[in-house]
């Protein structure tokens, strides 16, 4: 997913329900149009 669809290392860890921890949770700010967007990338890979 990060690699061969270039999404972003903590958008994919969002997409997958990954918990962040420390500083970095209070600033990440995806939503669901983001983790959409991640999902079709990703799908449209898969069907390939």
């Amino acid at each position: 997913m990060i690699r061969e669809c270039k999404i972003d290392s903590m958008l994919a860890d969002y997409c997958l329900e990954h918990k962040q921890s420390g500083v970095i949770e209070h600033y990440l700010d995806f939503n669901y149009e983001d983790k959409k967007s991640a999902f079709d990338k990703y799908w449209e890979l898969v069907r390939k």
